[in-house]
């Protein structure tokens, strides 16, 4: 697989879904002569749902080029006068008209400053531009910056990133018009800290641990096209939103883009995608909200492979329910083989894996994955403290030597680039020699926390670390120290002694949850709640 699987995958493996409405944003506008504005497009299904992947190509066209011009959703006024823009996707259409205007801009203003942010956070600052009659319009250009980068940086999007405490001044200039606005940075204590945290396909979640919000209250940010989120509609959110149905879980766990949690009293919801029935409801319906698995047994953890899902009793046992090897289970079903596990890890790749009390790894899966239909333990007598599943492979800490241990499918360059890709059933040792305390294994890199700080190897899906031939710190970790991580398909979570939540690498759908969407995180990000 090529070093940055996202740009040469093809996701969608070549089909797109069928457009049932298109409805552009905004419906009406003034844009100024020899101004830009970028139109917003949605495209639904026929049942009203939005399209967030695999849609159909866009054509883009202008009544009167004369008067503007539109290039991929991109307005320019060319002279005044009144022109509509239409978008075409899969045989349907919609139009917004746009008053092209020669004026002067009278005043700026910034908008969506926050009171404070905490180091680590992001928020999206917007400038409102207005002519001499108070008329909202679009300006040629605009200049974002910040009197000091150490403490703050932002974006030409006006997009601003705390870097360390402090205050920062953010000053905005569009023709020749400046106004600033000033943002405490600090490092306090999170408003809502969390105890777990779980990053899948494009989706994360995590738990509540304290804070301003109840105790287990489910947080969820990334791709909900599926349903993923848990807030009773599809789309996509770039920070977290706490999930519908106001129930308060104990543990969650994600896998590709479905997601299910346990309440304290051992009951299993789920939400999300569902073709494999991996949900345990008796359906393959994706549900929108969380919806109780279909039995009275009573588990202590769960773990999710993306399409298939498994729970933890108290006596050790495993039930499973969606694709396990080549049957389909609608509801839970015991695992066969009697062994008796300690916990269990998913990462969206289609198997799951399980730890006994002396530290022993067994995994299964689906018929298409490298793991058996049954649990199988890899080569080798190791034993090991944890261990996590990512896409295609798991890694585990070994008791006897406290360095971190990975075998499955090796490839997009899960442990750097001097490890041959190949599936390997003998657990082969990281790079570099760390002694670990946790390790988390993600689509194509692995990351790990040792007793002084965190690393990660991999592929450069991250955008940061992992480039190299051996795990690289993860960059100004040691600034807010990680106590746990999560790997998901593209991005990686985290939690900090305190409670804070992070994410980093790519943000497709809002995934780091940070504020942005469709941009790349190079360090490490806090979540920000709204």
């Amino acid at each position: 697989m090529p070093t940055d699987a996202l740009d040469d995958m093809d996701i969608c493996g070549g089909t797109t879904e069928k457009v049932g409405r298109l409805q552009i944003t905004p419906k009406e506008f003034n844009l100024r002569v020899g101004s830009s504005a970028t139109l917003g497009l949605d495209k639904y299904d026929p049942k009203g749902q939005l399209i967030v992947m695999c849609g159909p190509a866009v054509a883009w066209s202008s009544t009167d080029p004369s008067v503007a011009t539109v290039t991929g959703g991109a307005v320019l006024g060319i002279s005044a006068g009144k022109v509509f823009i239409r978008a075409t996707a899969g045989g349907l259409s919609d139009s917004t008209s746009v008053n092209v205007v020669a004026t002067t801009i009278g005043s700026i203003s910034i908008q969506r400053a926050p009171a404070s942010l905490l180091v680590g956070q992001t928020v999206g600052l917007t400038l409102v531009t207005r002519d001499t009659d108070g008329n909202i319009i679009a300006p040629q250009s605009i200049t974002w910056r910040t009197d000091d980068s150490a403490i703050a940086t932002i974006a030409p999007s006006g997009m601003l990133i705390a870097v360390s405490e402090g205050t920062t001044t953010v000053t905005a200039e569009a023709e020749q018009l400046t106004t600033t606005v000033r943002v405490p940075i600090t490092r306090d204590a999170p408003v809502v800290r969390f105890r777990q945290i779980a990053a899948g396909f494009y989706v994360g979640c995590a738990i509540a641990g304290g804070g301003r919000v109840p105790e287990g209250t489910a947080f969820c940010w990334g791709d909900g096209s599926t349903g993923a989120l848990g807030v009773g509609q599809l789309g996509y959110a770039a920070v977290p939103i706490p999930v519908s149905g106001g129930l308060t879980f104990t543990s969650i766990a994600v896998g590709g883009q479905s997601v299910c949690a346990l309440t304290a009293a051992g009951e299993a919801f789920c939400w999300g995608s569902n073709g494999s029935a991996q949900l345990g409801d008796g359906t393959t319906t994706n549900r929108a909200v969380p919806t109780r698995v279909a039995t009275t047994v009573a588990f202590k953890s769960l773990a999710s492979g993306g399409s298939l899902t498994c729970g933890l009793t108290d006596d050790g046992s495993v039930y499973c329910w969606g694709q396990v090897g080549a049957s389909r289970r609608s509801t839970p079903t015991l695992l066969p083989g009697g062994i008796q596990f300690a916990d269990l890890t998913g990462g969206g790749g289609g198997f799951i894996c399980g730890r006994t009390s002396v530290g022993r790894a067994y995994c299964w899966g689906t018929s298409y994955t490298w793991a058996g239909s049954t649990p199988t333990a890899p080569k080798a007598d190791a034993l090991f403290s944890q261990i996590s599943a990512g896409l295609y492979h798991v890694c585990g800490v070994a008791i006897a030597d406290g360095q971190g241990y990975c075998w499955g499918r090796i490839e997009a360059a899960q442990l750097g680039p001097s490890v041959t890709p190949g599936s390997r059933d003998t657990p082969i040792p990281v790079p570099g020699g760390l002694r670990f305390t946790s390790i988390a294994a993600g689509g194509g890199f692995t990351c790990g926390t040792t007793a002084s700080r965190s690393y990660c190897v991999g592929n450069t899906s991250l955008r940061s670390t992992g480039t190299g031939p051996s795990p690289e710190p993860i960059p100004l970790e040691d600034r807010h120290r990680f106590v746990t991580i999560s790997g998901g398909f593209y991005h990686a979570c985290a939690i900090d002694t305190q409670g804070g939540g992070w994410c980093w690498g790519h943000s497709i759908y809002g995934s780091v949850g940070a504020g942005e969407h469709t941009a790349g995180a190079t360090d490490p990000l806090q979540l920000r709640i709204q």
